[in-house]
C-alpha cells in the first residue's frame, strides 16, 4: 500500500479499535467477515471502486456513496469503518481491497486480544504450519483451487477443530484467498502479524533435533541483543536441515544448516 493510504488505514483502525473495546465478543468476528465480504464487493465492482476513491469528489461525499452502498449487506460498524477509509485518501483500488483484508485480519487479532489469547492464536497457526509442512497431501488439498472454498474450510475444521475461535478464521481466511504453493506464506505472515500486536518479533526456528530450553533461552537472548526488541520463538524439527539452524525473523534469514551449505557447494560445481 502507499504512504497515503497507510495513513488513512491508520488513523481507521484507532477509531476502530476503540469501538470494538466495547463491541460483545461473539460480534467481533462476524465483523471482520463483513469487512472480508466489503473486500469481495470492493474486487468484483471495478466502476464503484473507482468512484469511492475517486480525488475528484470530496471525501464526504465518497463516505455516503460507501453508506449507501454497503448498508444492506454489513452492519452499521462495518459500513462506518468502510466510509471512514474511503473519505480520507486512498490511492488506488488495490490499495482499498488491500486496506480492508488488512482490517478484516486486524479485527480477528484485536479478538483474540482482547479475550487474551493472542498469544495462543500466535502457537497454534505456527503449529499449522507445522503440520502442513510435514502433510504434503492434506496441504495440496486444503490448497486446491479446483475443490470449493467452503469444503476446503469443513476440512480444515475438522483437522483444527481444538483450536481457538480466531486462528480457524484466520486459517479459514487463509483458505479463501489463497493455493497450495502460498497457504504456508500466508500462515507465516498472520504469525509475524500476531507478533506485531503483541509488539514482539517473532523468531522461527527450523533445526534437525529438539533445542534444550537453556539452547532456546540463550539463542532467544542472542536475537533480543541483535533486534533490541522482544522475540518471540517458535522452534520446529525437520531432519532435512540435517545440522546447524533456519532462522526467520521477519523479512531477515539466517541459514547455518549443513543441508544448505551442501546445496551451495553442488550449485558451485554444477556451474
Amino acid at each position: 500500500m502507499r504512504r497515503s493510504t497507510t495513513l488513512t488505514l491508520n488513523q481507521a483502525l484507532t477509531s476502530w479499535q476503540a469501538l470494538l473495546a466495547d463491541a460483545e465478543a461473539g460480534r467481533v468476528l462476524d465483523y471482520a467477515r463483513e469487512i472480508f465480504g466489503a473486500r469481495h464487493i470492493v474486487d468484483e465492482q471495478a466502476a464503484l471502486t473507482r468512484a469511492l476513491i475517486d480525488p475528484a469528489r470530496n471525501g464526504e461525499d465518497r463516505a455516503a456513496l460507501a453508506k449507501k452502498v454497503f448498508s444492506s449487506a454489513t452492519t452499521s460498524p462495518v459500513v462506518d469503518l468502510v466510509a471512514g477509509l474511503v473519505r480520507g485518501k486512498i490511492a488506488s483500488p488495490k490499495d482499498l481491497s488491500e486496506a480492508l483484508e488488512y482490517a478484516g485480519t486486524e479485527t480477528i487479532l484485536i479478538s483474540a486480544q482482547q479475550a487474551g489469547r493472542l498469544d495462543k492464536v500466535e502457537e497454534e497457526l505456527y503449529r499449522a504450519v507445522m503440520l502442513l509442512s510435514d502433510e504434503s497431501r492434506l496441504r495440496a488439498v486444503l490448497g486446491d483451487a479446483g475443490i470449493d472454498a467452503d469444503s476446503r474450510i469443513a476440512l480444515s475444521h475438522k483437522i483444527f477443530a481444538e483450536l481457538t475461535d480466531e486462528s480457524r478464521a484466520l486459517i479459514d481466511r487463509a483458505l479463501e484467498i489463497t493455493d497450495n504453493h502460498n497457504l504456508i506464506a500466508l500462515l507465516r505472515d498472520l504469525i509475524v502479524r500476531c507478533g506485531e500486536r503483541a509488539e514482539h518479533l517473532v523468531g522461527i526456528v527450523t533445526v534437525a533435533s529438539p533445542l534444550s530450553r537453556d539452547q532456546e533461552e540463550r539463542l532467544t537472548r542472542i536475537l533480543e541483543k541483535k533486534y533490541d526488541r522482544p522475540v518471540e520463538l517458535h522452534v520446529g524439527v525437520d531432519p532435512a536441515v540435517i545440522g546447524g539452524m533456519h532462522i526467520r525473523v521477519g523479512s531477515d534469514v539466517i541459514d547455518s544448516t549443513l543441508a544448505s551449505r551442501i546445496n551451495h557447494l553442488k550449485s558451485v560445481f554444477s556451474d
